[in-house]
């Protein structure tokens, strides 16, 4: 197989765009948790023999994929940064999710 040479027509430019999905299709999704959890107990005994090293990375290779990625806002457009904004300001609750007061003045009054 040949490497790629610069101009190489055969090379995708543009890339997926921003904020596009992965395209794993649901149903593969749905078969490997169903997978899982046929075989969680013999999951977690085969991960007790592993030495603790061992087990220490492949919980944090198996947690990669049940937690949300980390929000990175360098890489938000406007539009989300502008949503998120929003959602802050309507959704700002302190740990009794009572709404707290709004210290910042509106853009108007600035």
């Amino acid at each position: 197989m040949s490497k790629f040479e610069k101009g190489d027509e055969r090379i995708h430019r543009t890339g997926r765009p921003p904020g596009a999905k992965n395209k794993n299709p649901l149903g593969v999704q749905k078969a490997l948790l169903k997978l899982l959890e046929d075989n969680l107990d013999s999951l977690t005994e085969d991960l007790k023999k592993l030495p603790p090293d061992k087990r220490v990375d492949a919980l944090l290779k198996l947690a990669r994929h049940v937690t949300p990625a980390a929000l990175n806002p360098e890489r938000l457009t406007v539009e989300q940064l502008r949503q998120l904004l929003d959602y802050l300001k309507f959704n700002n609750k302190d740990e009794n999710n009572e709404k707290i007061r709004d210290n910042e003045p509106d853009q108007e009054d600035a």
